[in-house]
């Protein structure tokens, strides 16, 4: 029998019930059905007899989800919207989860409750830490935001921004509209947060102009406030100063925040992060420090997304200085982090440092599929995808793969937009090696970089500067390395080369340590070239080798790549994944393992499966079982 024909045989108490318990997509306490009519409670026994219900302490529900979707879509309009009007004055009186009341506040299209529960719920789940619920609660409620107050409406245009900003990266438009009101209201305080917040979606959507803009507004109507407030204000300037490479104002702006800011604040947070950074990239591990204590303040103040940016931040300088085991660490905290939060923008921020880290390791499949992740999801914050391009550009210069010409010019364009020194000086450092690995250049494109590398702020970071100057070096575009550069680069410049391969072996960066033995004798060349086979990087060794060859050199054959030499062309990571999926663990008993998110584990177990030809985990271990 269909389930309107069951509900239709019952009498009318116990179609009530069932038409009651059809509208809550859960378990109904019997607590909730007394409160709307007592006299339902008997219609409950022949609902279970009919099989449509069933009782399970103090709460009744439908046998099967779909008989009560059925159901409930059977109801007409009328009858649905007063049944949930129903559930919605029980869930209130008995003070229910707001997520439930939000639900049926909806469901019964009730203006007015809904905007009186919504932001409340909105706020409940971001207590909790869901801000994809809390999202989808705001946008329900945007159609009726103009039956609020004006301060209620702005209140709620920012915090909108603040979560779609976090589960999207967007928030733009949210923050717009916040700010329009917001300067028609007497509230400095709150107008100069929003003017800050807008400058910090504008300098991640890669716009330094309009950031200093915003946040000029925003310290202009927070210095008579002062205080935190004003403190926040000198520590969102100072990374922008960064962003130009004027450390020194960064460092004027970061000691204002400290002067105004509360001890344990979130200003002072910020401030130390920029002090912090900028000691760190140029004297590293000076200055991790004050980022350490960041962390330890954010955390303190249950900040928790303040806390993963100083992780971020260490694990994205420890790469630059060849610190793996730092950035290893770090990015373990942070995916732990963000799977603790359910914040997408996190984790792709996780999977930039990430590819850097890959990089610096050698292991360039994996750095290749992280930085892909980045830089085609759709939801990526402009800077880090510019930060994904040059790394997918870097990774593809080095493995020698058919689409480097197209990579590089989308690097270079999307540095070169950014007005970032060091997005700038990164993707030149690419195309410089690119073309001392043979690959064609325009004239142009080389001028372009040469002025880039000339005009180099004074505060540009070391390493940045050192790696574009190497490879500058080598090509003969520069006589001689200059001075603001790691000092493991100016040795190597000066023929050091045995003490820099020892640095670079030390800290597991096998590329850099190549490039190191590649100016050593021939013994340490031949070294070279072992390394650069056991990478896949496929340019350097043709080129290494066809100058030791030259030379008068006995070369050995090319051995195979790993991921060639797996009988199944699986790269050393999904090799790893392999393994434990036939171990039996679960993608996040995985992702712990391996330090990355459940989500990469996903794309590592769909790319295994894709590769083997198989469709289950039982398969791929069946078809790979002795390999």
């Amino acid at each position: 029998m269909l389930p309107r024909a069951r509900v239709s045989a019952l009498s009318d108490v116990g179609r009530d019930l069932v038409e009651l318990v059809a509208v809550v997509p859960r378990r109904v306490d019997v607590v909730l059905v007394d409160e709307i009519d007592p006299s339902l409670r008997s219609g409950t026994a022949e609902a279970e007899r009919t099989g449509l219900l069933e009782m399970d302490g103090d709460q009744v529900a439908f046998r099967h989800e779909l008989v009560r979707e059925a159901i409930e879509n059977g109801l007409s309009g009328t009858r649905r919207t007063a049944l949930n009007r129903a559930v919605l004055a029980a869930l209130e009186k008995l003070d229910a989860d707001l997520s439930r009341q939000a639900h049926h506040a909806a469901e019964a299209n009730d203006h007015a409750a809904m905007v009186r529960i919504l932001p409340r719920a909105a706020r409940s789940a971001i207590d909790v830490g869901s801000h994809r619920e809390a999202v989808s609660l705001l946008r329900v409620l945007a159609p009726h935001v103009e039956q609020m107050p004006l301060d209620e409406q702005a209140d709620f245009y920012d915090l909108l921004a603040e979560e779609e900003h976090m589960v999207s990266g967007g928030g733009d438009d949210a923050i717009r509209r916040c700010i329009d009101i917001r300067r028609g209201l007497d509230d400095p305080k709150k107008l100069g947060r929003s003017l800050l917040f807008a400058g910090f979606l504008a300098q991640l959507a890669n716009d330094p102009r309009a950031a200093a803009e915003w946040i000029d507004q925003g310290m202009a109507v927070l210095g008579p406030v002062g205080g935190d407030d004003l403190a926040m204000a000198h520590a969102q300037a100072a990374p922008l100063a960064m962003l130009r490479s004027d450390l020194e104002q960064a460092l004027v702006h970061a000691d204002a925040a400290l002067v105004h800011a509360d001890d344990l604040g979130a200003a002072r947070a910020g401030a130390l992060i920029t002090m912090g950074m900028a000691r760190a990239t140029v004297a590293y591990p000076d200055g991790i420090e004050l980022l350490e204590e960041d962390h330890r303040i954010a955390e303190t103040s249950h900040a928790l997304i303040e806390s993963a940016r100083a992780a971020l931040i260490i694990s994205g300088v420890a790469p630059d200085w060849r610190d793996s085991v730092t950035a290893q660490r770090w990015i373990r905290w942070a995916v732990e982090r963000a799977e603790t939060l359910g914040v997408s923008t996190l984790e792709r921020a996780i999977n930039v440092s990430r590819a850097e880290l890959e990089v610096v390791r050698g292991n360039l499949d994996e750095a290749e599929q992280v930085a892909r992740l980045v830089v085609d999801d759709p939801r990526t914050i402009e800077n880090f995808r510019t930060a994904a391009r040059i790394q997918l550009a870097g990774v593809l210069t080095r493995t020698g793969r058919g689409e480097i010409e197209s990579a590089l010019g989308r690097a270079w364009e999307s540095a070169s937009s950014t007005g970032d020194p060091g997005a700038i000086l990164r993707a030149a450092a690419v195309i410089a090696e690119h073309r001392w690995l043979g690959g064609k250049v325009g004239a142009g494109t080389v001028e372009e970089m040469m002025s880039e590398f000339r005009q180099r702020p004074a505060t540009a970071e070391p390493w940045h500067v050192g790696d574009l100057a190497l490879r500058l070096w080598l090509n003969g575009d520069i006589a001689a390395m200059p001075d603001d550069v790691p000092d493991v680069l100016s040795r190597l410049g000066r023929g050091d080369w045995r003490m820099a391969a020892r640095w670079f072996a030390e800290r597991d960066a096998p590329y850099d340590e190549a490039i190191a033995l590649s100016l050593g004798d021939d013994a340490a060349r031949l070294r070279a070239l072992e390394i650069l086979e056991d990478v896949g990087a496929k340019p350097f060794a043709a080129k290494l080798r066809a100058e030791l060859r030259a030379r008068g050199v006995s070369v050995p054959g090319r051995r195979a790549h790993a991921t060639r030499d797996h009988p199944f062309g699986l790269t050393q990571r999904q090799s790893e994944v392999l393994e434990l999926v036939r171990d039996g663990l679960s993608n996040a008993d995985i992702g712990r393992r391996l330090f990355i998110s459940e989500r990469t584990v996903e794309h590592h177990v769909s790319a295994i499966l894709t590769k083997l030809d198989v469709t289950t985990r039982a398969e791929a271990v069946d078809k790979t079982q002795g390999n």
